[in-house]
């Protein structure tokens, strides 16, 4: 029996721009991929001597369900006990009628590009395949 490649449904990427730290996601965030994606922003986004601005960009995001907005409130949270400020990069129309929703808090901006940079958004065909070693397989 030939073993197939599973290709994930969803990416995670950090990466800096400037003083900021930004997180892109891709792909679907689900109940799949809500519990690592979790894991790694909790990991990333620890208070002690964090300075940087936070930006999460979902403009890769093609689906997001209860389990992804869940993650999304507990980092903004986080960063609001931390005192830092989250911006949420998000162009697709559901989405963020969905943010507009669900209350994330006075320390979160929503916006539908990344603050004073033209930096395209990233492909929805960078899901396919993991960035920074985040990936479920199954």
């Amino acid at each position: 029996m030939s073993e197939q490649a599973v290709i994930p449904p969803y990416a995670i990427r950090r990466r800096w721009d400037g003083h900021r730290q930004v997180i892109e996601l891709c792909g679907e965030i689900d109940v799949l991929a809500a519990p690592p994606g979790s894991d790694f922003l909790h990991d990333t986004l620890g208070c002690p001597g964090a300075e940087a601005d936070t930006v999460i960009d979902l403009r890769g995001v093609t689906f997001i369900d209860g389990s992804g907005l869940n993650a999304l409130l507990r980092t903004a949270d986080r960063l609001h006990a931390c005192r830092h400020d989250l911006t949420i990069v998000v162009t697709n129309p559901f989405h963020r009628r969905l943010l507009r929703l669900i209350d994330l808090g006075p320390n979160v901006t929503v916006r539908t590009d990344l603050p004073d940079t033209g930096t395209p958004p990233p492909s929805p065909d960078s899901a396919r395949r993991p960035l920074d070693g985040l990936a479920r397989s199954a």
